[in-house]
């Protein structure tokens, strides 16, 4: 089977602006495309694309958040793996083709993903910490990441415990088994999760060295809805973390974990009402907001107001 029969690639997208474009160009032209598109964004973004002639499907699946945008991937897709990334990422040459070939020697992989670059440097989110005990538990005793640690660049190929989906391969077979995404996280933590649920069925997620992308971090939507989109990024990696905490660690250590929470998000609105810090205030209490919204009806609502 060739390479693009094999793989198809996916953008979850939310009012990219023409920075997608820049994503899709760098994505060889025999890979079939699928744009998930969450916003109302029809003139602007389905022009751009069709500007390219391109071999693009815009499915309009709604607001529905990136883990149920995979999941409406994941029930279309047939082909053997899909390749993941954002609008403001950028691959490199032969990126997806070197996953695919590692994929068939990694055969206990799960998930394999590029190594992460940040405007040429080596990313410090190319992977995160997720240790789980010989119970298949996540760990209450997670390393803590060092401040001005050294980030040294890969020279091999490596395991990690926990991938976000800036850019990856999946292999489709084993993301059903596993269930797919968790719908419940709107964004935020769901690739984490995702992570770890492949780990606890046994199986590896890997980086790739010969293969690489790069970062724009915080840019995959249209500059004028920053200021929405910030909001909404506060409120729900709070809601994020709560939820993840309360899914996968008992019952009193979560509640000492959203106890803590809550007090620290206190303080710091009181800090900032003092201050007349009116950014870190409403930062602080959106925060706050997202974890009392989790313990009165466990959904996660907020949605960005004034997006254009």
């Amino acid at each position: 089977m060739n390479d693009q029969n094999s793989c198809k690639v996916i953008i979850p997208v939310f009012y990219p602006g023409k920075i997608v474009v820049n994503c899709i160009n760098s994505i060889p032209k025999n890979f079939e495309i699928f744009i998930l598109d969450n916003g109302l964004d029809d003139y602007n973004l389905e022009n751009e694309i069709k500007k390219l002639n391109r071999e693009i499907t815009i499915y309009k699946v709604g607001d529905v958040g990136v883990a149920q945008s995979f999941n409406f991937a994941l029930s279309k897709i047939t082909s053997e793996f899909f390749f993941i990334t954002q609008p403001d990422v950028t691959i490199k040459k032969n990126c997806i083709e070197n996953l695919i070939k590692s994929a068939k020697v990694y055969k206990d992989a799960a998930i394999l993903s590029p190594v992460i670059y940040e405007e040429g440097l080596y990313s410090e989110f190319d992977f995160y910490n997720l240790k789980i005990t010989k119970e298949k538990k996540i760990s209450k005793n997670q390393k803590k990441k060092e401040k001005n640690r050294e980030i040294k660049e890969p020279v091999n190929d490596f395991n990690v415990d926990a991938i976000n989906s800036t850019a990856l391969l999946v292999k489709t077979a084993i993301i059903k088994e596993v269930g797919g995404w968790d719908s419940k996280f709107y964004t935020y933590l769901e690739d984490i999760d995702i992570s770890l649920r492949v780990r606890q069925l046994g199986y590896k997620i890997i980086k790739i060295v010969n293969s690489k992308a790069d970062h724009l971090g915080f840019s995959s939507h249209k500059i004028e809805n920053k200021e929405s989109i910030d909001r909404s990024r506060n409120w729900h990696f709070s809601w994020s973390s709560v939820y993840f905490a309360s899914k996968h660690y008992d019952k009193w250590f979560f509640y000492k974990i959203l106890i803590k929470k809550m007090l620290k998000y206190l303080l710091k609105i009181f800090v900032n009402i003092i201050l007349f810090r009116k950014k870190k205030l409403l930062s602080n209490y959106l925060r706050l907001n997202a974890c009392v919204s989790f313990l009165k009806n466990k959904k996660s609502y907020y949605r960005p107001k004034k997006i254009k």
